[in-house]
């Protein structure tokens, strides 16, 4: 019986099988755990992006357990097809993922570049014509069926006439350029374990494709290290080690697969390890945490007045403090029809507002379904700021000044009066017969008085 040496123990050919199958089935639902254990969290952006890489791992393992399972060509093609498309898929949202976390500006330009890239390429995987699917001599069996089923198929659209044949030539013109950008896929036996691999001869968007994805995790990890280095944080430095540990481990398992000589396909394994440390992350509380938890604290536990409606005034969120003004918000349903009284606050165009005593500063944001053009409203974001605390400082300092006036102006008419007196007085006794010493002191005083 054929046996396998690793590095720490050895396993037969139907053990090995085995494992392998067992570690797909556990691929397919540790992915399907993870997802549960992240919805438990505060959803973000970045909780997005993992929660489609473990469906898409979830996916790549469903597919190679096909392979693992069956001995049929078509099944084993379509099944290829899926892991090749499932990767993809995988490898796309785990980067924007760890893009999304670290706060990456040029996010975007992958998020969007990467799925036009894809246009080009997987087609060419999926509308390649069967006889570019190349059997050893191992394999003709297997195929017999399937190609008696093509010459049948073959035969009854070669009835249709023309048509038919342009349809035909359609296909194999495709298959033709697949061959040329993508490879030849081929499937043989391998008698070791008794099971049909599916390899592929990669063209030039196949080993461009899997040059990106290799790039793209090496300067990740570069990037990630460099952070690490620099960040003082204990926290997050155990969040960028994680991270680390999944680039790298994905990265030379990306290597390791495509120049390798092993008798099993590595990546599904690779995703579903990747998938578990991250799971085990999450589940511990260290992603998707205190920025969350953050923002959830801001929202709910402010004392100003949090509501979004949609574009025809129907309810969709509002903050603790809010449902507390506006006891009915407690028993909304998304989309249902706003209260009268909550309706006025998103169509007055007064800024300042009065509710239960209290003064709020309205703020009313239009939100758009695309931001950048701004041409269809998608609903509305209203805010009621609380300013009733600093009306009561202005009032209150209105009222000092106030008094400060009044204060001043008393004591100017109570200052006046004697002073009048006094400067009269003083003019009076000027008029007289005094010596000149005394009219210098009586010049004194009036000229004071009158300044005074």
């Amino acid at each position: 019986m054929e046996t396998f040496d690793f590095y720490f123990f050895t396993l037969t050919a139907e053990q090995l099988m085995t494992c392998l199958k067992t570690l797909q089935l556990a691929g397919i639902f540790i992915p399907v755990v993870s997802i549960v254990v992240i919805l438990q969290k505060e959803q973000s952006k970045g909780a997005t992006y993992l929660m489609l890489a473990n469906a898409a791992c979830s996916i790549v393992n469903c597919a190679y357990l096909m392979i693992l399972e069956t001995d049929n060509s078509q099944a084993l093609t379509t099944a290829y097809r899926m892991e090749y498309v499932g990767i993809s898929l995988f490898f796309f949202f785990f980067i924007l993922f760890m893009m999304e976390y670290q706060h990456m500006r040029f996010s975007r330009v992958v998020s969007i570049g990467w799925p036009l890239f894809e246009l080009i390429e997987v087609p060419q995987m999926w509308m390649r014509s069967s006889t570019h699917i190349i059997l050893n001599e191992e394999g003709q069996e297997l195929d017999q069926a399937a190609q008696k089923v093509s010459e049948a198929v073959g035969n009854i659209a070669g009835a249709n006439g023309n048509t038919s044949d342009a349809v035909q030539n359609g296909q194999r013109m495709i298959g033709e350029m697949g061959k040329e950008w993508m490879g030849n896929v081929h499937i043989s036996l391998d008698e070791r374990l008794g099971m049909y691999q599916v390899n592929m001869d990669g063209g030039v968007l196949y080993y461009v494709r899997y040059g990106l994805i290799a790039s793209m995790l090496l300067f990740l990890f570069v990037y990630t290290l460099c952070r690490f280095i620099k960040m003082k944080n204990k926290t997050e430095r155990h969040n960028l080690f994680h991270l680390m540990l999944a680039q790298g481990f994905l990265l030379v398992m990306l290597i390791f697969s495509q120049f390798a000589d092993i008798p099993f396909d590595i990546m599904p394994i690779a995703s579903s390890v990747v998938i578990c440390v991250m799971t085990l992350s999450v589940m511990v509380g260290e992603f998707f945490t205190v920025t969350d938890q953050g923002r959830d604290w801001v929202f709910e536990h402010t004392n100003d007045v949090f509501l979004i409606a949609d574009d025809a005034y129907g309810y969709l969120d509002a903050n603790r403090y809010a449902k507390k003004l506006f006891p009915v918000l407690r028993r909304f349903h998304k989309n249902q029809e706003l209260p009268e009284e909550v309706l006025q606050l998103f169509q007055t165009t007064e800024d300042e507002v009065e509710l239960d005593g209290r003064f709020y500063e309205r703020r009313l944001a239009t939100l758009y379904q695309n931001e950048k053009h701004k041409k269809k409203i998608a609903g509305y974001s209203l805010i009621l700021v609380d300013v009733t605390k600093q009306l009561q400082l202005v009032q209150e300092a209105e009222a000092a000044n106030e008094a400060k006036s009044a204060f001043l102006s008393n004591m100017s008419h109570e200052i006046r009066t004697p002073m009048n007196a006094i400067v009269g007085m003083t003019e009076i006794m000027l008029r007289g017969d005094v010596t000149e010493e005394q009219e210098e002191y009586l010049s004194n005083i009036k000229v004071s008085g009158e300044a005074f």
